[in-house]
């Protein structure tokens, strides 16, 4: 028997209804200001997470530096002691090694790089050779707090890096100078303490 056109309209509206309670049950309202504050708080606590991982990420990020650091200072520092103050320099990496051996990795790097920076700076040399641009880092550097020295120590010691990286070079260049105006080695004058053998008279 067919359906009248008012049964129709009955089952119609029945599953119309169904259809709504099973939307409102799962929270679909756009007008709800409830479910625009749950909106919010997910937003919020992905935020929170990314950040603590950024976090997580920049301290291990600077302890795996540190211990790398830790680990090259003194052989760099001896290798270019001139620029450090020579015997200077060595005494202070003495002092330095004694006085953070109960230190984490992190604040190690930051005292060594910290107080090498300030000898460094100390020698006007060092500073004569640097580009314009690592003066001024250098003069900002200078109006720095202690503590903040120590925790910038790593950005600014690429400064230390690039002088002394300049340093070599010019010297290279000063080398290659002197060996030049001397001439080159076909047309060098012979030293006059040097005897050149000669050949033996002919009987």
């Amino acid at each position: 028997m067919a359906l009248e056109q008012e049964d129709l309209d009955k089952i119609r509206d029945l599953i119309t209804g169904v259809v709504d309670d099973k939307l409102k049950s799962h929270g679909n309202n756009d007008g709800d200001p409830k479910n625009n504050n749950d909106d919010d708080d997910i937003i919020a606590k992905a935020q929170k997470a990314a950040a603590e991982d950024a976090a997580n990420k920049a301290r291990e990020s600077a302890i795996a530096n540190s211990v790398k650091f830790n680990g090259m200072v003194h052989s760099f520092v001896k290798e270019n002691a001139e620029a450090f103050g020579g015997v200077i320099g060595e005494k202070l990496m003495e002092i330095l090694t004694n006085n953070t051996k109960n230190e984490n990795e992190v604040d190690r790097a930051n005292e060594f790089r910290k107080n090498l920076i300030d000898q460094f700076i100390q020698l006007q040399a060092n500073i004569d050779n640097l580009p314009d641009g690592s003066k001024a880092e250098i003069e900002h550097y200078r109006g720095l707090t202690e503590a903040d020295k120590r925790a910038q120590s790593a950005k600014y010691w690429t400064v230390i890096e690039s002088g002394l990286e300049i340093n070599k070079q010019m010297k290279k260049a000063k080398q290659i100078a002197i060996a030049n105006s001397a001439g080159s080695s076909s047309n060098r004058e012979i030293p006059k303490h040097i005897m050149v053998p000669t050949k033996k008279a002919q009987e």
